[in-house]
């Protein structure tokens, strides 16, 4: 019974949902409020323009770029998964057409490639992209699979310059033409490698970084080196991926320390309990965290912890 929630536990998680419930039924409501008075506002979001529409309809379906390949294009987007194509999509509201570049084949392998649980943890109505809103009867917390599908769908729909395969080395400053680059700002070259190693080149005005910074970098503490008698494994969550299938496997029957409380490891930990692990201990900064529910059912309650404390 160590691991059965208590009683007092339990009725705190159910007022948490009750919570996040009527907060989502309001939240609709003044979304249904707000969307109706700006159909009537001039200040309205803005659509793309038919032009920007047509000029990325015709980028995206150009034909593979030739080594050595100069493009000349109003601003390039370097990373390609939520953040990029959303900012490609606000620019061509303003008739600026951005060619998105991405290491990967696909807009959504970023997510499709995790591991086998991960999901959203913002409610599904926060998750939206502009212009395109998730589809209302996706679950209260989006699989990360259907989400990099969402994303894929996304960047069809908004007829996104966006091309694959792109692993950008370089942005370096290059003095353009004054009227082509805004009256004397600086123009950028951005080179990248493509498909066989071979190299291309983009010179716009505007670069604009979506590459996903720290995601891409993750911290993993030099433990073992500190301590010559650890022969454990330490992983971080990025390094596993859905081709491990369940990241809890290799842990089955073992002692497990999961550091922090972040989407990933609300993911982690539920599988790791549902292995069965022999012992986890979560180790946690945010003196807010420390009630925790236990078992699979301390991914919701991570909503309710976080977003209202004080229950």
């Amino acid at each position: 019974m160590a691991n059965s929630p208590t009683l007092s536990l339990r009725l705190r998680m159910i007022v948490g949902e009750l919570i996040l419930l009527a907060l989502a039924v309001i939240d609709r409501s003044l979304r249904s409020l707000t969307g109706g008075l700006l159909r009537l506002s001039a200040n309205r979001p803005r659509r793309q323009t038919a032009a920007a529409f047509a000029r990325q309809a015709a980028a995206a379906a150009a034909p593979p770029p030739a080594p050595g390949t100069v493009f000349t294009v109003d601003a390039v987007i370097i990373g390609g998964a939520s953040s990029g194509v959303a900012a490609a999509a606000a620019l061509a509201t303003r008739g600026i057409v951005a060619s998105v570049l991405d290491r990967r084949a696909r807009p959504g392998d970023g997510w499709r490639t995790r591991y086998a649980s991960l999901h959203l943890h913002d409610l599904v109505d926060e998750c939206c992209l502009p212009f395109m809103p998730l589809p209302t009867s996706l679950p209260t917390y989006v699989p990360a699979a259907v989400f990099a599908d969402y994303l894929d769908a996304y960047v069809l729909v908004q007829r996104l310059d966006w091309r694959g395969g792109h692993d950008v080395v370089s942005v370096d400053r290059r003095e353009g033409d004054r009227a082509a680059t805004g009256g004397g700002a600086a123009a950028w070259r951005v080179t990248a490698r493509v498909g066989g190693g071979a190299t291309v080149f983009y010179d716009a005005p505007t670069v604009v970084f979506a590459d996903g910074g720290l995601y891409n970098s993750p911290h993993v503490p030099d433990f073992a080196a500190r301590h010559a008698g650890y022969t454990g494994a330490i992983l971080h969550s990025s390094s596993i991926s859905a081709a491990d299938g369940s990241c809890a496997a290799r842990f089955r029957g073992a002692r497990v320390l999961v550091v922090g409380f972040g989407n990933s490891a609300s993911d982690v930990l539920q599988e790791l309990v549902a292995a069965p692990a022999a012992d986890v201990v979560l180790a946690v900064r945010d003196p807010a965290s420390r009630p925790l529910a236990p078992q699979a059912e301390v991914g919701r309650f991570q909503e309710t912890n976080h977003s209202y404390p004080w229950l």
